[in-house]
């Protein structure tokens, strides 16, 4: 089986723009037109999304690669890689609107996944993909359990 590298949707950091955008406009003209002084702090904390949103829009800023001796998962800040041998599977989950791949943790492994150390995690031992990366839930984690299954 070939390595594949999946991204998530484009739209969403567009989005995210779009309105972290139009907040810190309308902060400026409140702050300039009308004097309101609370505006800083909506140009503050929607100019702080905007530039988290401009740096998402960065190629391969954010991916999910899965291959023979793992799935390796980017985020902005960091790079995790999970070997097959530290997952006991995945399944789906919803968890409020949409539904997500969770990871099962084998009892072997005592490393971190997304700079959070799995053995004092609060619940048993799973997490959550950071997204879908454009495909369902339930078509994602088909993927790597067929990976999954096929390279342990």
């Amino acid at each position: 089986m070939k390595e594949i590298k999946l991204k998530p949707p484009i739209w969403k950091p567009l989005l995210a723009l779009l309105l972290n955008l139009s907040f810190v406009i309308l902060g400026l003209y409140l702050l300039w037109v009308k004097g309101v002084n609370f505006a800083w702090f909506t140009i503050a904390l929607f100019g702080t999304g905007t530039v988290l949103s401009i740096v998402q829009l960065i190629p391969n800023s954010s991916y999910l690669i899965i291959g023979s001796k793992g799935i390796t998962i980017k985020t902005l800040l960091q790079t995790t890689k999970l070997e097959w041998k530290d997952i006991q599977g995945f399944y789906t989950k919803k968890i409020l609107f949409s539904n997500l791949v969770m990871i099962q943790f084998s009892d072997s492994f005592h490393g971190k996944y997304l700079s959070v150390k799995v053995d004092s995690m609060l619940t048993s031992r799973e997490n959550t993909l950071p997204g879908n990366y454009g495909k369902s839930a339930d078509e994602l984690c088909e993927i790597l359990m067929k990976y999954k299954n096929y390279f342990q």
